[in-house]
This record gives C-alpha cells, sequence and structure tokens, in this order.
C-alpha cells in the first residue's frame, strides 16, 4: 500500500514538472506585445524629428553666426567680432541667446518641434494605459518628465562638480597622437563633466564622464579645412608609459577607425 502512495505521489510531481516545464517553454516562445512594440517605435521617430529639428537649429544659427563674423572682419570691426566670438562660445557651451542679432523664428521653430514631441509622449502614454501596458506607460512618464525640465545649462549659478587632482584630463592638458606627432587634442576648459578643446584644426565641446570622454561630429566646429569629423569615443587608461585615451571615430570598419593618444609632457 505504502508503495502505490510513493508511486502515486512520483507520478503526481512528474505531472506537475512536466506542466510547469510546458508552461515555461510557452512563456519564452511568447511574442513580444505587437502594441507596445507600435508604440515603441512610433515614440522613437518622434524623438529623432526632435532630435533633427536640435541639429537644424544649431546649424542655423552658426551660419548666421558665421554670415555676421564674415561681414564684420569684412569692415575690420574687431570689437563686435570679439563680442561675436565670445557669444558664439556661450551659445555652444550654456545655450545661451545671442545678443547682437535674434534667433526668435528659429527657436520658435523649436519650440514647437518640442511641442509635438510632448505631445506625441501624452498621446502614447494614454495609449498605453487604454491596452493595460502600464509598464511602458510609466516609463513613457519618466521620459516625458524629463523632456520638461529646464535643461541644466540655461540655469544660472550652475556649480561645477570639483576636478580631482590626479585628473590627468586637466584644463590646458595636452594629447598627442601616437603615431601622429601632429595631431594634438587639448583641453582648454573644464567645467566638472563639460569640456572644450581643439582636437587638430576643430574646436570641440565634450563630455567627461569617470575614465570616458567623447564628443560628438554636431558638437564640433571646423576651424580649417577638416571639417567637423565624426563622433569620439575615449575611454582613459594607464600603462607602463603613462596615461592615454584609446578612441573609436565613427563606425569601424566600414566608415570609422581606432586611434590612441597620450599626454603629452612638454
Amino acid at each position: 500500500m505504502i508503495r502505490k502512495i510513493i508511486v502515486l505521489l512520483l507520478l503526481m510531481n512528474s505531472f506537475s514538472l512536466f506542466v510547469f516545464s510546458q508552461n515555461e517553454k510557452d512563456a519564452l516562445k511568447k511574442p513580444v506585445n505587437p502594441d507596445a512594440l507600435k508604440i515603441s517605435e512610433q515614440v522613437s521617430e518622434a524623438v529623432k524629428t526632435y532630435d533633427a529639428k536640435k541639429q537644424k537649429f544649431q546649424e542655423d544659427v552658426l551660419n548666421m553666426f558665421d554670415k555676421k563674423e564674415t561681414i564684420s572682419r569684412s569692415k575690420g570691426d574687431a570689437n563686435v567680432l570679439n563680442q561675436l566670438k565670445n557669444e558664439k562660445d556661450s551659445f555652444l557651451k550654456e545655450a545661451k541667446d545671442p545678443t547682437l542679432f535674434f534667433i526668435t523664428d528659429q527657436k520658435r521653430s523649436l519650440e514647437l518641434a518640442k511641442l509635438d514631441l510632448m505631445k506625441s509622449y501624452e498621446k502614447h502614454i494614454k495609449l498605453c494605459l487604454e491596452k493595460k501596458l502600464d509598464f511602458e506607460a510609466d516609463e513613457l512618464i519618466k521620459e516625458l518628465n524629463i523632456l520638461k525640465k529646464v535643461d541644466e545649462k540655461s540655469k544660472p549659478n550652475v556649480k561645477a562638480l570639483p576636478i580631482k587632482a590626479n585628473d590627468p584630463l586637466q584644463p590646458d592638458s595636452k594629447w598627442r597622437d601616437e603615431k601622429d606627432s601632429k595631431t594634438l587634442m587639448t583641453i582648454i576648459e573644464r567645467n566638472g563633466q563639460s569640456f572644450n578643446g581643439k582636437f587638430g584644426e576643430r574646436e570641440i565641446n565634450g563630455k567627461i564622464i569617470g575614465p570616458r570622454i567623447f564628443w560628438l561630429a554636431k558638437d564640433s566646429v571646423a576651424v580649417g579645412r577638416s571639417g567637423v569629423g565624426h563622433d569620439n569615443y575615449g575611454v582613459l587608461t594607464k600603462d607602463k608609459i603613462g596615461f592615454k585615451i584609446d578612441f573609436k571615430w565613427g563606425n569601424p570598419p566600414k566608415s570609422g577607425g581606432f586611434f590612441t593618444l597620450r599626454q603629452d609632457k612638454e
């Protein structure tokens, strides 16, 4: 009798494991919710559209700076030229509007683009809630709240994070390409995680977060004929020789590559 009970329990346990195993396989085979996927794609497209408008806004304003600079140079007006340079610098670093000319139309276009993006978020949050996609709705709400926040650059008296004394990425530090000694990167100013400097014939504005340093093509200004270049991502390390930054530019191997900068001690 006891043997029969044991056999029966074993059979019941095996059946339970089989059912659990089948349910687990079914869960793994379950496709991604098509509604959630569609909503995610639509929001991504809206974000891309807004980013393109932001890029165009910056390009339009920089073109206006270039035209004004050309006029001031032709007139030999050094005072206006220097003021334009300072305002251009403030526009790139702190998103400050120029005072020597108006950008009302350009800003209005950007504000409308941001409003369209916010409406897209609100529309898709509502759609998520209607389809009981609560997790997706919460994530979109977080992104919308970030979008609504004021950009830190526009806030007055923002305290800069202190730069550690042992951090080699200090202002005025120079970094030279180990294979091409003519290529030099100089960090001119650093405000916490943000920095501006020169890389070859380009003025660059980027970020330093821990051992990572990077700048994007859209944040570069071509001084010579080299163009703005590509996006550059580097990691700071140290070997027997000293500090170095290993960079990746563009999208290797088809349209990009790698290079290393070493701290210039001269």
